[in-house]
């Protein structure tokens, strides 16, 4: 199935530790279908997500931009 190149289409995967066994499964899953379908947004949603990790870590690799990206906040660190 290929999606119309006219159709705005939007992809949102709650990840759920996308870190997991060595952040590569569930990253190359999401690679995969967004080549496959060529969506416009890409959008996943990943609570574990923090400062310590780098943007190359979780960045799609097939032409997206850098993700934006609103990471959790310490609260051991913040009180």
């Amino acid at each position: 199935m290929t999606l119309n190149s006219t159709i705005f289409s939007v992809f949102h995967v709650n990840t759920r530790s996308i870190l997991a066994h060595n952040n590569t499964t569930k990253l190359d899953e999401i690679e995969l279908l967004a080549a496959e379908y060529n969506f416009a947004v890409v959008c996943l949603t990943e609570t574990w997500l923090d400062n310590s990790i780098d943007n190359v870590t979780v960045q799609l690799n097939n032409g997206y931009a850098d993700p934006f990206r609103l990471d959790r906040i310490d609260m051991a660190v913040a009180s």
